[in-house]
């Protein structure tokens, strides 16, 4: 039994918080008479680490514990060992040093408390002048049952920020930034002085921060630091110089003129987005700085006498990393300024409504720039737990982060399909699957960095997910979730996963987040609207379709539809309207816009003479069709000249085959096959071959991908090819084959695929296109899957030599455009363009879709002719 102490001894530890001004005076754990409260406030292992920082300055660095754990308990037991570690810099002996399930499990809160007292006492803490606190020991079962108090414990909020830093940064701005008026304002100019605040006070921030940065840190830095380093600590200094020198303009003409004081704001959005990434880096920009100074003193005595010019010209003198802060609290003002001036403002005044707009973008801004930070950190946790993650073989490519946000993690019990073995296991839970590790058997008392052994994952989109109720429920480890495999399948076995956790509360967390996930990867009515969404990471700053707001975070800021290309938040899928999908080049944008050139004239006389003429699209040899949509293996729908219509896949090519040799590809088209009857199509078996059209089309373009080949013929066409020469072809049955030339002779391999849109030839190794299936064992060895085959995909059948340049063709080109607004492409087929550039038109034959065709840097690809405007032959 654990020696505790008595019930009110968390009291004293609360008390000495308050005295590191790491929590408030009137702060709800110091009101609160639940010792609840205060297991819950360190918890996570943020006060902890914030303490010692307090203690000792620098003991333990930013980057070594995250300030946001948000509940996750891989990072909260981090952040504690991360505290652990630092006991031993303040001498404390390792008997009296807690460790981290007595807090994270609860299993023994005294103990806690005796760490933090000796803590308190020791003698380098007393160097930093805060009184420490002391407890008597004893035996009290008023912690016995804390556990079970605490699972019942609801109230999960965000405690106050810490008081010392917060108020630290509101005086260097204030004494930067803020100047305060002498006397009071005149009853008629109750108005005009917050908007005389909010003018002088953006002069201020422009000459007196942002310009006074670069005057005295930049530019006689910039030639003696690392580069690397002065781009790390002064990032985007000189966006946010240009932004606001434009802004401190308009403010003043606008206060001259007697103009809208709001409309800057809203007209500079999407300028002032800058801060997201600015506000961002401000913690690696410390880390950096922080580090410089202490690997180098020249750089730290030029650093400070630099800070000392400075201070000497402005009136205050701050370190260089208390300075860097300012423009974070600078772009939280905005907001409060605009509502006091709106508060002011009469509402029959004509700038009122110009003030709510700006007042609105600001507070929009806001909301971007937090979960903007948010998510920085959010990804730099991630990584932590890539690292920690061995035997995790992830697809070529693919990162931890591209499955989404970690929304919860901890321990459970699991067991897989029927078997009743249960194991246990640390789960990871990210929006998009479910990853299933194996802690380390020995863990390292004193270092923070555990390791793990990947256990498998699942995809959570497969799963359906159901409450087990037990005739044991009640006792722990009994309340139980089954996750059960999607199938169309009669009778198949069900594939599922058990999840027992600890109680009913723990039940209900995970339960709450699985759902939470299945609703982000496919969220709810999306598909009553008419939509097909995705959830999208966006480089560049973009803007809800539906409510004008920007799309917020660093990754998987919103949802994009494949039809129309809509862009929305999660809360606002349910608003948006049925897609106007004529509007768009193709109904899936990422994959199915193809260009393929006819190798003979059609439709042929036959078809002619049994009428229905208007079914099929009509072209001559070398015409060159977009194709839009495919109807079946034998037949597509496409563009040409305007018109829409049918076609066999055998009259054509893609455009990338057309330009080899002739002599590399057979050419003469076979007899088309029977024309499908639109009236008859069965629309469920467009909907099942949706992904095998999507395939088709997009292999459309690699050489390796023949099109549909029976299994003798692909014998007969490698036969004669060097050992290791491959191709992929389509079956004549359905799904994908790998041919390839190992030695003397032609091996065959399946290539499955899963409900989840994953193809594979080992079950071990999945990946979620052939292409990257392709890549993948270009490089490595098929003999770890199939022993007889001691090869890699050597070389693709027919791999043509590059074709030597040609200056008799020329690309004919009908126009030239200049962009209007920024545009990133969402597939290969596209060009990323950007504001003022020029492209040459080669196509507008999509026009009515909304696309235009054109060459940029010599990339050609399609782009949205509503981001230009075309220009005459003067280039007017």
């Amino acid at each position: 039994m654990a020696d505790l102490v008595t019930g009110d001894e968390w009291r004293k530890c609360v008390s000495w918080l308050i005295r590191c001004k790491l929590i408030s005076d009137d702060h709800r754990v110091n009101a609160s008479d639940q010792v609840c409260e205060f297991v819950h406030l360190l918890r996570d292992g943020v006060i902890l680490c914030n303490l010692c920082n307090v203690l000792s300055p620098e003991s333990i660095p930013s980057k070594n514990f995250s300030q946001r754990p948000n509940n996750s308990q891989f990072l909260s037991v981090k952040n504690i060992k991360a505290f652990i570690q630092a006991c031993n810099e303040f001498d404390l002996n390792p008997d009296d040093i807690f460790m981290p399930n007595d807090l994270y499990e609860l299993e023994d809160i005294g103990k806690v408390l005796r760490t933090l007292s000796k803590l308190s006492r020791s003698p380098k803490a007393r160097q930093s002048g805060i009184e420490g606190f002391g407890i008597s020991a004893s035996h009290n079962e008023d912690y016995f049952d804390l556990a079970d108090r605490y699972s019942s414990f609801e109230q999960i909020h965000a405690y106050d920020d810490y008081g010392e830093n917060d108020d630290k940064e509101e005086e260097i701005y204030e004494a930067i930034v803020y100047q305060r008026r002498r006397t009071l304002p005149s009853i008629t100019d109750v108005r005009n002085y917050p908007i005389d605040e909010l003018v002088e006070t953006e002069k201020r921030y422009l000459e007196l921060n942002l310009k006074m940065i670069k005057k005295h840190f930049m530019d006689p830095l910039r030639s003696i630091i690392p580069k690397d380093d002065f781009e790390s600590i002064f990032y985007m200094i000189d966006d946010l110089i240009k932004v606001h020198t434009e802004l401190c303009r308009d403010l003043i003409n606008a206060k001259e003129q007697n103009s809208s004081i709001g409309a800057p704001f809203e007209r500079n959005k999407m300028k002032f987005t800058v801060y997201g990434y600015y506000c961002s880096n401000l913690p690696l920009a410390e880390e950096v700085l922080q580090d410089l100074m202490k690997r180098c003193e020249v750089y730290r005595q030029k650093i400070q006498a630099f800070e000392v010019k400075m201070g000497e010209e402005c009136g205050s003198t701050f370190p260089l990393n208390e300075i860097l802060k300012v423009p974070m609290q600078r772009s939280l003002k905005y907001s409060l300024l605009l509502d006091t001036i709106l508060k002011k403002t009469d509402s029959s005044h004509n700038d009122e409504e110009s003030i709510k707009a700006g007042l609105n973008a600001m507070k929009d801004l806001g909301n971007y720039i937090n979960e903007m930070k948010r998510d920085t950190e959010m990804l730099n946790n991630i990584k932590h737990i890539e690292s920690s993650i061995c035997c995790f073989d992830m697809p070529v490519n693919t990162e931890l982060k591209d499955y989404g946000r970690l929304l919860m993690d901890g321990e459970l019990k699991v067991a897989e399909g029927t078997s009743n073995d249960k194991k246990t296991r640390t789960i990871f839970l990210f929006d998009k699957v479910m990853v299933l590790v194996k802690g380390a058997k020995v863990l390292d008392f004193w270092s923070s960095n555990d390791t793990y052994k990947y256990k498998g994952a699942v995809v959570l989109s497969h799963y359906s997910l159901f409450i087990e109720n037990s005739s044991k429920q009640g006792r722990p480890w009994t309340f139980c979730l089954r996750l059960e495999k999607k199938t169309d399948e009669e009778n198949a076995k069900p594939e599922c996963f058990k999840l027992y956790a600890r109680n009913f509360e723990s039940q209900g967390r995970w339960q709450h987040a699985i759902t939470e996930a299945h609703n982000h990867t496919i969220p709810m009515r999306a598909q009553e609207k008419g939509h097909d969404f995705l959830m999208f990471s966006y480089k560049d700053p973009t803007e809800c379709s539906f409510c004008k707001r920007l799309l917020r975070g660093a990754f998987y800021q919103g949802y994009k539809c494949k039809k129309c290309e809509i862009n929305l938040h999660l809360e606002c899928v349910n608003n948006a309207r049925k897609p106007h999908c004529a509007a768009t080049i193709a109904s899936d944008t990422h994959q199915n816009i193809t260009t393929v050139r006819a190798i003979a004239d059609f439709p042929t006389r036959s078809i002619l003479e049994n009428g229905d003429s208007n079914t099929y699209l009509t072209f001559r040899k070398d015409d060159v069709i977009q194709v839009i949509d495919r109807i079946n293996s034998e037949w597509s729908k496409g563009t040409l000249r305007g018109q829409e219509g049918l076609f066999p896949l055998n009259y054509v090519r893609s455009l990338h085959d057309c330009e080899r040799s002739e002599s590399y590809r057979e050419t003469r088209p076979v007899r088309p096959p029977l024309v499908p009857n639109r009236r008859s199509v069965d629309p469920s078996d467009m909907i099942s071959s949706r992904r095998e059209n999507q395939s088709n089309l997009e292999m459309l373009n690699y050489p390796w991908f023949i099109g549909k080949m029976t299994r003798d013929v692909a014998c007969k066409t490698l036969m004669n090819s060097p050992s290791g020469t491959f191709l992929v072809r389509e079956r004549e049955l359905s799904g994908y084959a790998l041919s390839i030339k190992f030695e003397n002779s032609v091996k065959h391999i399946k290539i499955h695929d899963t409900n989840s849109r994953e193809y594979y030839i080992a079950e071990c190794k999945k990946f979620t296109s052939i292409k990257l299936l392709v890549q993948y064992y270009e490089s490595n060895n098929l003999k770890h899957s199939f022993a007889e085959l001691d090869t890699t995909l050597e070389q693709a059948y027919q791999q043509p030599p590059p074709l030597p340049p040609s200056t008799s063709h020329r690309i004919p080109i009908i126009g030239k455009c200049r962009v209007e607004f920024n545009y990133s492409a969402t597939a290969l087929n596209q060009l990323t363009i950007h504001t003022g550039e020029i492209i040459e038109i080669i196509s507008k034959a999509t026009d009515s879709r909304g696309w235009w065709k054109g060459r940029l840097h010599g990339s050609i690809g399609y782009f949205p002719h509503s981001f230009v405007t075309e220009l005459e032959q003067n280039g007017n």
